[in-house]
């Protein structure tokens, strides 16, 4: 045989079939590529929108807390308040007690005196009455 017809390489009928069954193990790999980007670019939709969802949560739950720490920080004050109020409110009430107490002795005792005073305006009275009177005629027995 002559070297001119002599090849290196197969003959070309050989080739394409390589080279097709190259490229379709290519293309069925780009496929499985393709579907495996359309499953992570899903997944990574739905975790973006979970990640931002759950931000959205930290965020308003920051906010609550900020809110419950400045209630509680208020609510220790008005402990105290409330506390200072009750001691007040215990005192005004054996203040008042007290008082109610001497106003119903003052009554007492402004009833003794005014009883007082009329016995010793009626013993006035009667001691005048009996020295200042007139001398009475005596009747005699059989006069009327």
């Amino acid at each position: 045989m002559a070297s001119s017809s002599l090849l290196n390489q197969p003959i070309a009928k050989v080739r394409l079939e390589q080279q097709i069954a190259k490229t379709s193990s290519v293309e069925k790999k780009l496929n499985e590529l393709q579907q495996e980007l359309n499953t992570l670019q899903a997944r990574f939709a739905t975790t973006d929108s979970a990640l931002s969802k759950i931000k959205q949560e930290k965020f308003e739950l920051s906010q609550e807390l900020t809110h419950l720490k400045t209630i509680s920080s208020n609510s220790v004050l008005l402990d105290e308040q409330n506390q200072e109020m009750k001691q007040r409110l215990s005192q005004l009430e054996s203040q008042n007690t007290i008082m109610t107490e001497q106003i119903e002795q003052s009554g007492d005792s402004l009833k003794r005196q005014w009883f007082l005073t009329g016995g010793g305006v009626l013993l006035l009275g009667l001691i005048l009455g009996r020295f200042f009177r007139k001398p009475n005629k005596r009747k005699k027995w059989g006069e009327i």
